[in-house]
């Protein structure tokens, strides 16, 4: 069967993949993710997005935590924060200071600075549904698109609008950029399929996707 019978098939039995008139390569991951942004906008009703990679284990349970905990703290401050600053948050582990590099696999032909804006890092980030309202409809219509990632991309298109992070004690669980494992965490990036599998079946045993005998 041909890959694009077996994506085919997928879809049709799970409805979780979107198909994107987008050439897959490497450079245009910002266009795609853009437009995955634009789609869910307008298809589908949230208070929250998480992005994340095929390769990452998500810690759902911690993660559904800090999110009921937000919307309860979001409907505190209603009377506190300015109207428009109520409900444009993101939450991730930042990178702050990246170089822009203008050679190798990183080169940025279209972004002229000597850093990035602070930026997510892609195995996983959550946006509150104005700011996926914001990039599916001011991004997508006004935005470049061809920045040369798509992380770097998403802190470029959201600079101008300075979301707020949502940051305080009550998170129950911290992002990680890396294949470091921390029970702690919201999640496990960099996953082989096997360790995938290993990791999916440690949390379903004892809830610790690093492994039931890890502290």
């Amino acid at each position: 069967m041909l890959l694009k019978d077996k994506l085919l098939k997928e879809s049709g039995e799970k409805k979780d993949i979107l198909f994107l008139d987008v050439v897959d390569v490497y450079r245009n991951l910002p266009r795609k993710l853009l437009n995955f942004f634009r789609w869910s906008h307008l298809n589908l009703e949230f208070s929250y997005l998480l992005k994340t990679d095929d390769d990452t284990f998500i810690n759902i349970g911690e993660v559904l935590t800090t999110l009921k905990a937000a919307r309860i703290e979001q409907s505190q401050k209603v009377f506190t924060l300015p109207a428009a600053k109520l409900y444009l948050h993101w939450w991730s582990s930042f990178r702050e200071g990246w170089p822009v590099h203008s050679f190798g696999k990183w080169r940025e032909d279209n972004y002229h600075s000597v850093t990035y804006p602070p930026f997510p890092c892609g195995a996983g980030y959550v946006l509150s549904q104005d700011l996926v309202k914001f990039l599916g409809n001011k991004a997508y219509n006004f935005l470049y698109q061809d920045f040369q990632g798509e992380d770097v991309a998403l802190g470029i298109w959201l600079a101008g609008i300075n979301p707020l992070r949502y940051t305080g004690d009550k998170i129950s669980c911290t992002w990680v950029c890396d294949g470091t494992c921390n029970p702690k965490a919201c999640n496990r990036a960099e996953l082989s399929i096997d360790e995938m599998y290993k990791a999916g079946e440690a949390y379903k045993n004892c809830s610790n996707f690093c492994g039931c005998h890890v502290k």
